[in-house]
């Protein structure tokens, strides 16, 4: 075991380095620039049931204090990951530990497609994406209630036998009880956390973009601060021309 070597519910790591789920799809791409066999883990990026389309473009926006994206979820669906992706991950890197990033619209899809991701040997661990809307209760986000988050927790750690991580959403007024339902549900662990919602506006065009998601950046000069450093409640937004 080297120097930053650490284990992760169990399991060993070379180093505690590896990507947030999204930001590297299934490793394909992200293999044309760097050794994935030099990472700790692989994170893929979150699967549903169905394959998603996505949002249409443009899906990320630029702006003086990071980047807006809108990406919706765009995945190929369980089959092709389990059929392709995961299979793919094994043979070009059999030693590299993956985490099987899932997400759902139900507490059925959500288990149904926690054990097939957990079947896959080189899946050590699951990751629940709960920035989903639950359709059973007309829309809420599953990580914004304490209750409906310890019950999906609780039905996916009695389904599958591999460590489960929740990732929590930071766009709650107090993040710690969901936190806590999760631990409560039976979660190994805690990944913190998925993006910020953001707004972007232009008074050129008399138009605003809502409802997507910002990455902070810190400003090159101390003084002079461009982003969001901290998550705050905001129970509407409006634009005007």
């Amino acid at each position: 075991m080297g120097r930053l070597s650490i284990q992760l519910a169990g399991v060993p790591l070379q180093n505690p380095v590896m990507p947030a789920s999204g930001t590297a799809a299934y490793g394909q791409e992200m293999a044309q620039d760097l050794a994935l066999d030099q990472l700790g883990a692989f994170v893929i990026k979150s699967t549903t049931q169905d394959p998603r389309a996505g949002n249409p473009a443009p899906t990320t926006a630029q702006t003086s204090g990071g980047w807006l994206n809108a990406i919706g979820l765009k995945n190929p669906g369980v089959t092709t990951v389990m059929t392709e992706k995961l299979p793919w991950l094994a043979t070009h890197y059999p030693d590299l530990p993956v985490m099987g990033s899932i997400a759902g619209a139900t507490f059925a899809e959500y288990v149904a497609v926690a054990q097939q991701v957990a079947s896959a040997p080189n899946v050590k661990w699951l990751e629940l994406n709960i920035s989903c809307p639950n359709v059973e209760r007309g829309g809420l986000v599953f990580g914004t209630d304490p209750h409906t988050v310890e019950t999906l927790t609780r039905q996916v750690t009695d389904a599958v036998t591999k460590p489960v991580f929740v990732k929590l959403t930071p766009n709650v007024t107090d993040i710690v009880p969901i936190a806590q339902a999760a631990e409560a549900g039976g979660a190994a662990g805690l990944t913190l956390i998925n993006t910020l919602t953001g707004l972007a506006g232009s008074s050129r065009l008399k138009m605003c973009w809502s409802f997507i998601w910002l990455v902070p950046m810190r400003s090159k000069s101390a003084r002079r601060r461009t982003a969001t450093r901290r998550p705050v409640s905001t129970s509407s937004t409006s634009c005007r021309p």
